[in-house]
């Protein structure tokens, strides 16, 4: 297997017979993560993952964010994500995917303007508990 020690956690895989191609090896990771995040996922301990910078994601981590989502197994699991929207043009592979997780998924969408350095200043200044200004 891919981590053996795994076993311990998401219990044994089965072995293919022989290597088989791209897309059964593919198929058997997905499952098999998906196994391991629905050890985690679970209505006594809802798991929350937080992903930055999708733009660049590559096709495989979207199909996997894909599975999950709509897998009844990981019901107790909350995926953030965050992507520069000045970088994902309505023909990227996220912008795709996310039309794609609309369809089969429940999915909310929180667009947030930049910062301004004043908004910075300030929470640096909340975070360090500094009274007087910092500007």
């Amino acid at each position: 297997g891919l981590v053996p020690e795994l076993q311990l956690i998401i219990g044994k895989q089965t072995l293919p017979d022989a290597i088989g191609n791209y897309s059964e090896s593919q198929d058997r990771f997905l499952h098999a993560f998906q196994d391991f995040v629905a050890v985690f996922a679970k209505p006594a301990h809802p798991l929350v993952i937080f992903l930055d910078d999708l733009q660049w994601a590559q096709s495989e981590t979207l199909n996997l964010l894909k599975l999950l989502l709509k897998s009844s197994v990981c019901e107790c699991l909350l995926i953030l994500g965050s992507f520069r929207s000045n970088e994902v043009g309505p023909t990227h592979k996220l912008a795709l995917a996310i039309e794609s997780i609309k369809t089969e998924s429940a999915l909310y969408e929180i667009h947030l303007k930049e910062l301004k350095i004043s908004d910075v200043a300030n929470l640096i200044k909340d975070t360090l508990r500094i009274t007087n200004n910092i500007n």
